[in-house]
């Protein structure tokens, strides 16, 4: 939703009221101080649900059991578009996502005035929001917690008069709810303005000063005149030249709300009423208030009626009878107030809006209204002001759970791994594209590989290699990549066309998930029998229908089978009617010395720096810089996140820019610790650093919740009832950081957010994680070094990946990954003593986070109660406990048969023997991470025992994941895996069956030994 007004005006709205409650014109300057003293609001839940939360009370926690015994109709994807998609047609990400890939979202706008619906918004952050997003999990549906603007903002973002650009954002159900009370709320001026419309409303100010029938007096219309001059500045660095509002400074707070801002606002308003030539939309700017204007973004422009109806909901609450008169002071905090009297212009706007505009907005279905006698304000004391807020509770709820139920039905699709993977890679494709500008270099590359394909498609020859590219970090290789595929499609329409990205997803990261996604057969087992399965596919092109295959950054392939030595792909000859462009970077891996060897000097290509020629018109600063680092990813930095925000004032100086992509980042990070608190970028990015491929919004929104430190930051003007981060915090460092984060489907179908690039990993790590190698504790991300972004966080399957970063081992990073395994163990789901005070029983807070068990809803001994598995739990604790160095908690998470059959079930039985073996390798011989203490550790869990189960039983179990009970039970008595499901299959309400094998071996087969993932099936 687009929000023109400043983020200052939130706060403005705040301190007005205040201002205004206590009868002091200075108070409002007063309020922008940190609420220090600000004790936490009493809890909601006591008061109104005697202490019980909502998913424990009667309909509400049946209404959970029953989603996730809820049975979907399957749901059939667009027969069309899979077919474009699985043939390499460069379609809309909104197409796309018709295939129904990722888990759908709702993401809500909540619209409200602040102090008259503070008790409301309090129930839903204390109440209603868990409860959804709980729901949300069983229905597979991601629901994030509302946004809103009227909590949380730091004084340094506000002071510097932001715009609220949270956007309308791509949502399956409801994205804006509205809360209209009995106040119009705080009426601003924008605080920019295009240069005509600035000199504009001058020259009308200068005419009504002349006039003795103006309503504001001619000394106040000259006064707002020279303050129009002194504090708007010329910005002739946008189209069109805009007035821009200077930041208000700590020494100027008591002048600009006592004087500066009320002259302002009064006269700007009366100058945009009568000066001619002002469009209506422009002098609403000058009138409306901030809530206004988010209705008339959030609603009214939602088109057709149809969408608004199903996007869209109002909860009209009325406060009859105000009593202003007999107490001014909270009658203040609930209706709009000026010089001590009713401000009946701003009533008059509220009045037009409740029964005017929103009627005619909306269905009277989509309208809520709700009455209540006044308190004074509104008294949870009286019966029936608690009765009214449990209704409102209720009904809020129930409005979002339907949408969230109604959602699900309608994206229940069949899990399907292949589409899912194109579906990935067509949409990562996209976002390469569409930052890729061509120049004479690349062009040449691209001709060359067109030209390759032309040749490879109409010849029919198969002595021919695949055609190769060679490009360093930085460089632009994958947008190149990218861009090939696009233009080769384009060329030959007919063509099957399948690109891959290799390292950012799950199934792209070693040779044999990549060979194993695709739709001819079922893939085999046996690495070398699915090589020839992938070889035979590759002849599947004909002449109408050839087929091309894109594989960009073979480097990030995982040594699982030895992937890297390109066995598998067929360099010497391919097939007719094939043709294969692949890439690479030039000392990761050694794949390019691979390609080197064997490919024909005339099927490889390197990707040349680019020319100054091909930056021409960037300002000579930049150029300068460029000239230290010529590679795509320094100059859009440099341009992204500083050049496009300058001002045609600003005096840069010729050494402003670092001559490296990470010092470049270092000045990035300065700006946004500057803008967002240092503690809560320091935080938030330290666990995006730390993640196994990146965080969902919900996951940082919870950790950040849980960081006392960050919370002290950030609370500076209200404490929530529920000591929890507010959305917006999270949403605009990903505002400020557009570019350098990326997008990606995540295990369970959970969308994340991870770093674009390697560069911009790596800078994040050695800042916030202290790591200096270039695989650091993130290592195993699949972040491709030319622009893949932060990949796939479980790609990697070995423990290649998981050992590089044994040496880059920090204090600050061992820190994180023990939060991240904290918050994915459960560990505060039920809440976090303040500051880890917990001998101080009263210092405990509920977070709010999700649910972290590893079953969510169901039981695993009974398919029918509607399993749902934690997938995100189960795929990244274990490496967060290895990395945090908690070898014991790793260990017991691991030989437990809950967690075993949960991750079978949740498909990822090949990372499940990867963390046995990753475990085992960190205490290998003593000399592994953990030392002798870790190595003795395993011993005392048997772990050999538990690493020879799960890899001796893993193709049974990626099969059959409730198998693993019984194939427990028929080990040997004496070993703790038997032991182990003896104690499940004895517990009261097991419902598993025993299975019992006449003459069981006592002992295991000594000559049974323990392979690698790709000898498995010879076991």
């Amino acid at each position: 939703m687009g929000c023109h007004q400043s983020k200052l005006a939130m706060h403005e709205e705040l301190a007005e009221e205040r201002a205004n409650a206590s009868g002091n014109a200075t108070a409002s300057a007063n309020t922008a101080t940190k609420n220090t003293d600000t004790k936490q609001q009493e809890p909601l839940l006591p008061v109104l649900w005697d202490g019980v939360s909502r998913s424990k009370r009667g309909q509400w926690q049946q209404r959970l059991d029953d989603a996730a015994r809820a049975k979907l109709d399957p749901c059939a994807r667009p027969a069309e578009t899979l077919k474009r998609v699985l043939e390499g047609d460069a379609l809309p990400d909104s197409e796309i996502q018709t295939l129904g890939t990722r888990q759908p979202a709702i993401r809500l706008f909540l619209s409200s005035t602040f102090t008259d619906t503070e008790v409301e918004r309090n129930a839903l952050i204390e109440d209603v929001y868990p409860y959804l997003k709980s729901l949300g999990q069983r229905l597979r549906v991601q629901v994030y917690q509302s946004s809103e603007m009227r909590w949380g903002i730091r004084s340094e973002a506000s002071a510097a008069h932001e715009t609220s650009e949270r956007c309308q954002q791509e949502s399956s159900g409801l994205i804006y709810v509205l809360i209209l009370a009995n106040k119009c709320g705080f009426r601003p001026f924008p605080a920019k303005i295009p240069e005509e419309e600035f000199n504009l409303l001058k020259d009308e100010m200068a005419k009504q000063a002349k006039q003795t029938a103006s309503t504001v007096t001619s000394a106040a219309l000259n006064k707002a005149m020279e303050y129009m001059d002194e504090w708007f500045v010329l910005n002739e660095n946008v189209v069109p030249p805009t007035r821009e509002l200077k930041p208000v400074k700590k020494e100027h707070s008591d002048a600009w709300w006592s004087d500066i801002f009320p002259t302002l606002q009064t006269c700007l308003r009366q100058a945009a009423t009568g000066a001619p030539g002002l469009s209506d939309e422009r002098r609403a700017l000058y009138v409306q208030s901030v809530t206004a204007e988010e209705i008339d973004n959030g609603l009214f422009k939602v088109q057709p009626k149809e969408a608004r109806d199903k996007a869209c909901f109002v909860f009209d609450r009325r406060l009859e009878g105000i009593d202003v008169a007999s107490d001014p002071d909270t009658a203040k905090l609930f209706i709009d107030m000026a010089g001590g009297e009713v401000d009946e212009e701003a009533q008059q706007l509220l009045e037009r809006l409740r029964a005017e505009a929103v009627p005619a907005a909306l269905s009277p279905s989509r309208i809520k209204t709700m009455s209540i006698p006044w308190g004074p304000g509104i008294d949870l004391a009286r019966t029936n002001h608690a009765e009214y807020m449990r209704t409102f509770a209720d009904a809020f709820c129930d409005t979002l759970a339907a949408d969230i139920e109604r959602v699900a039905r309608e994206h229940a699709f069949e899990s399907d791994a292949v589409v899912e993977e194109a579906a990935a890679h067509a949409m990562f494709g996209n976002l390469r594209r569409c930052g890729f500008v061509s120049t004479t270099a690349t062009q040449q590359t691209a001709d060359a590989a067109l030209a390759y394909v032309q040749q490879r498609i109409t010849s029919g020859k198969e002595d021919a290699a695949p055609f190769a590219i060679c490009g360093p970090s930085g460089s632009g290789k994958t947008s190149l990549m990218a861009h090939i595929a696009g233009v080769i499609k384009e060329a030959h329409p007919a063509a099957v066309v399948v690109s891959r990205f290799l390292g950012t997803s799950r199934e792209s990261g070693a040779a044999r998930t990549l060979m194993a996604n695709e739709p001819a057969a079922a893939p085999a087992a046996d690495f070398e029998k699915l090589t020839k399965q992938f070889q035979a596919a590759l002849k599947l092109g004909t002449a109408d229908k050839p087929l091309v295959l894109v594989l960009d950054s073979l480097d990030q392939l995982s040594d699982e089978d030895q992937g890297r030595n390109l066995d598998w792909l067929p360099l010497a000859s391919l097939p007719p009617n094939c043709a294969i462009v692949i890439s690479s970077l030039p000392d990761v891996g050694g794949c390019w010395e691979v390609l080197k060897a064997t490919l024909p000097d005339t099927n490889q290509q390197h990707v040349a720096k680019i020319s100054k020629d091909d930056a021409d018109g960037i300002r000579s600063v930049v150029l300068g810089a460029y000239e230290s680092c010529p590679t795509p990813l320094y100059l859009r930095i440099c341009t992204q996140f500083f050049a496009l925000r300058w001002n045609h004032t600003d005096a840069i100086a010729p050494d402003f820019f670092p001559k490296t992509v990470e010092g470049l980042m270092e000045k990035v990070f300065d700006e946004l610790e500057t803008r967002h608190g240092k503690e809560t970028v320091r935080a938030a990015l330290g666990y995006l650093s730390a993640s196994r491929g990146g965080l969902s919004d919900n996951e940082m929104e919870d950790l950040l919740s849980c960081n006392d430190t960050v919370l002290d930051e950030i609370y500076e003007w209200w404490v929530p009832p529920v000591r929890r981060v507010p959305p917006l915090i999270w949403a605009r460092i990903v505002s400020d950081l557009e570019g350098a984060l990326v997008e990606r489907g995540a295990e369970g179908g959970v969308t994340v957010r991870a770093w674009y690039h390697r560069q911009h990993r790596e800078a994040a790590e050695r800042r916030y994680l202290g790591l200096n190698s270039r695989s650091g504790a993130g290592g195993d991300t699949g972040d491709d070094s030319d622009g893949n972004g932060d990949g796939a966080g479980d790609v990697a399957t070995s423990s290649s990946t998981t050992t590089a970063s044994t040496s880059t081992t920090t204090a600050l990073s061992v820190q994180r990954h023990g939060e991240l395994a904290d918050y994915f163990s459960g560990k505060w789901e039920h809440g976090r003593h303040l500051h880890d005070k917990t001998d101080d029983a009263s210092a405990l807070r509920d977070r709010k986070v999700a649910s972290m068990k590893t079953v969510l809803a169901g039981r695993l001994d009974d398919p029918r109660s509607g399993v749902v598995v934690n997938a995100r739990k189960v795929a990244v604790l274990p490496f967060h406990l290895m990395h945090a160095q908690r070898w014991e908690e790793c260990a017991t998470t691991l030989c437990n048969l809950e967690f075993i059959e949960a991750k079978a079930t949740a498909g990822m039985v090949r990372q499940l023997v990867a963390d046995f073996e990753d475990l085992q390798r960190s205490g290998g011989g003593g000399g592994g991470r953990g030392g002798g203490a870790l190595e003795s550790l395993l011993k005392k869990h048997s772990f050999n025992v538990w690493t020879r189960f799960v890899a001796h039983n893993a193709l049974i179990f990626e099969q059959t994941p409730g198998a693993v009970m019984a194939r427990a039970s028929l080990y040997p008595d004496q070993t703790v895996v038997f032991k182990a499901a003896e104690t499940v299959l004895s517990a009261p309400g097991c419902r598993l069956p025993r299975v019992q094998q006449y003459n069981k071996p006592q002992e295991l087969n000594p000559l049974v030994c323990v392979l690698g993932w790709g000898e498995l099936n010879g076991l």
